[in-house]
């Protein structure tokens, strides 16, 4: 009878011992199995890409009948280049209005707005006023001048500018359009002023060039 136990004792040992190391390699198996190596990369190639699309729109203002010749800009990805403009009146003036088109996948914002004279042989004097956000241009012997500056409002008349300062018309027109947002895949309008006031002696400028260049930043 003891012999019978001492035996059934043994199987039961070899048993559970089998079952625990059947255990162990399935739980080895299980594992294996759960632990993913990846070795391949995700790429997202996102464009930048913020510019003038070339489409404009030239408009005259003017306080009172007269002859005024907007001509055609030169525009490249981010400047607008204004060559030959002729005003012959006080409250003459050119409203050129600009697109923008973010065509990239992100969104952009104006970081600056800045204007330069090209050339000037019309014998004006020309000084940027608020770091380049307005451009002045006078004339010795006549009581003339001459306004330049980009702005984001379309509704600006001839008749407030003739009555408002280049730093006025800096803080008011031309601050507004910094920091303005253009999001990926839309456009917007840049507005472009040119204007004369007071009473100038000659009424030619062809020898007056202006660029106004724009510069975007990634959100």
């Amino acid at each position: 009878m003891r012999r019978h136990n001492y035996r059934l004792w043994k199987y039961a040992i070899f048993s559970m011992m089998l079952i625990v190391t059947l255990m162990a390699i399935g739980y080895s198996a299980l594992s294996q199995a759960l632990n993913v190596t990846s070795t391949s990369t995700v790429q997202q190639a996102l464009d930048w890409m913020i510019k003038f699309s070339g489409t404009y729109n030239a408009v005259p203002l003017s306080t009172s009948p007269s002859s005024v010749s907007c001509a055609s800009p030169t525009i490249t990805d981010n400047t607008a280049t204004l060559n030959t403009i002729h005003l012959s009146a006080a409250g003459d003036g050119c409203k050129y209005e600009l697109q923008v088109s973010n065509t990239g996948d992100i969104g952009g914002l104006l970081s600056a707005a800045t204007t330069v004279v090209n050339t000037n042989t019309s014998g004006y004097t020309c000084s940027q006023v608020s770091s380049g956000k307005v451009i002045s241009c006078t004339k010795s012997g006549d009581d003339s001048e001459i306004l330049i500056f980009p702005s984001s409002n379309s509704a600006i008349t001839a008749s407030t500018l003739g009555s408002s300062t280049a730093s006025s018309i800096a803080t008011s027109y031309v601050d507004p359009l910094i920091n303005t947002n253009l999001s990926a895949g839309t456009s917007t309008n840049v507005y472009l002023y040119v204007f004369l006031r007071g009473t100038p002696a000659s009424t030619t400028f062809s020898g007056l060039s202006f660029t106004t260049t724009i510069s975007y930043a990634q959100n």
